[in-house]
């Protein structure tokens, strides 16, 4: 009975979320940011159960909709036409093609410049982050809001996830940093 009850109690604890289905061009590699709650996106659009979201040729997609929390089983593909090439998230032999899925809030930068803020007033930013300017010496006082970005990495082929340790991805790149 009491295996039960936690049992019960733990799956009602489990958000879910709508999972979302990331269609990237034919042969894509490198980085992913989808973008969240940007002004004059589109929606994120729902067929049957899923989001899609449609990655651009340089690694971007972006959407006025509101980031979802919970649990849910994303697909990745690479598209070819109408036809759908499965991106392994991860197989039976320890491989994968997705790699450091990441969600995200953004620097303080993205919605104002220091040098424009007024020396110990506290700013309330679109994300619900705060931002304090110290000095005139550039001190901040900072604190990130909620979750705007979603990023990862596509690889080529399939790489060994147990020595993914040792495995450097590239950089990334600064454009990836902004929302």
């Amino acid at each position: 009975m009491v295996l039960i009850c936690l049992t019960s109690f733990f799956s009602m604890c489990r958000q879910k979320r709508t999972p979302i289905s990331y269609e990237l061009p034919k042969g894509f590699s490198g980085w992913v940011t989808v973008r969240y709650e940007k002004p004059n996106a589109p929606l994120l659009v729902q067929n049957s159960e899923w989001y899609h979201i449609r990655i651009s040729d340089s690694g971007f997609a972006e959407t006025s909709s509101v980031l979802e929390n919970g649990m849910a089983t994303d697909v990745y593909y690479w598209m070819d036409g109408e036809n759908k090439v499965v991106l392994p998230e991860y197989t039976s032999e320890n491989t994968a093609m997705i790699h450091a899925e990441v969600y995200s809030s953004v620097g303080f930068e993205n919605f104002v410049s220091l040098d424009t803020l007024e020396i110990g007033k506290e700013i309330t930013l679109p994300d619900g982050g705060k931002v304090t300017r110290l000095d005139d010496k550039g001190g901040v006082s900072a604190k990130s809001g909620r979750y705007l970005l979603y990023r990862f990495y596509v690889s080529e082929k399939l790489k060994n996830i147990q020595s993914f340790a040792n495995y450097e991805l590239p950089p990334l790149p600064k454009e990836h940093e902004k929302w």
